[in-house]
């Protein structure tokens, strides 16, 4: 099974929030490069954090400088509503794209994408909120539902080929209270490869994960708790940032510090085999 670090990016300051929402910055770009390959992660997940909603992209030199580094598959999301931005990433660096508003946006672009860059190469982000019983799929930044039921957007997908999703819960965005199993449950029946990101803060999270989707092609893509293990460990990620890292690790919101490093969970998956 994949384990996957996912960083929310604004402008070239790495940030988190709560819910897509009240995003604080954790660090720059040039300062948390040596902290990701001190924690030895394997893949990285780059989120643009506002770029659907204002009609903007991840900068180009993140994926160009993170791949000179660190030799690790790179997945790009956010602002991504056109095959020709999408080959430009792929040309600085990034391995996969991940398409959320502009595939609901253009209806053939996903077909087009498949045809021109590979299935492997392309991830449909999928970002859900349990509304009335049910989970609904929502396009610019979790701000607009598209009405479409989660069950009805994994059938379509699998007519066209079962590509890999990447679904993130936007309830439980930043919260680390856990994984929901409900939610997990109801991709059982999809047959392409699956990411889940949202609430992921433990070895619980991972397992529960593991036998509900035993499949070494999914993953886990974890952000906040991968990001309080770094602050745990005092590495000097940047200067004169209100770090979102340092202000949760005391904060009142939750009387436990949720953090796991990539390697807990690797050696975790691996005692499991």
């Amino acid at each position: 099974m994949r384990v996957i670090h996912r960083f929310d990016f604004k402008g070239k300051n790495v940030v988190k929030g709560i819910n897509f929402e009240g995003l604080r910055p954790i660090a720059n770009i040039d300062k948390i490069l040596r902290a990701w390959g001190e924690l030895e992660i394997k893949e990285i997940h780059f989120q643009g954090a506002t770029t659907s909603l204002h009609n903007t992209l991840l900068d180009y030199e993140i994926v160009k400088i993170t791949k000179n580094i660190l030799s690790m598959p790179i997945t790009v999301g956010g602002g991504i509503k056109s095959i020709e931005i999408a080959k430009k990433l792929i040309t600085h660096g990034a391995d996969r794209i991940a398409m959320n508003t502009g595939f609901f946006l253009e209806k053939n672009l996903l077909e087009k994408a498949i045809d021109e860059l590979g299935e492997s190469t392309i991830v449909v982000s999928i970002d859900v909120s349990k509304q009335n019983g049910k989970y609904f799929c929502f396009i610019n930044n979790g701000r607009d539902n598209t009405g479409v039921i989660l069950e009805d957007r994994l059938q379509e997908l699998q007519a066209i080929g079962n590509p890999e999703i990447l679904i993130t819960n936007i309830e439980r965005d930043g919260l680390c209270l856990g994984i929901d199993s409900t939610l997990v449950n109801l991709l059982k029946n999809y047959k392409g490869p699956i990411v889940l990101s949202g609430g992921i803060h433990s070895k619980e999270d991972v397992n529960c994960f593991r036998e509900i989707l035993d499949n070494e092609s999914n993953g886990l893509s974890i952000g906040r708790a991968f990001h309080n293990y770094i602050l745990s460990k005092g590495i000097e990620t940047g200067e004169g940032l209100p770090f979102a890292s340092k202000f949760e690790l005391t904060d009142s919101f939750s009387s436990n510090i949720k953090m796991i490093s990539p390697k807990e969970i690797e050696l975790f998956l691996e005692a499991k085999k």
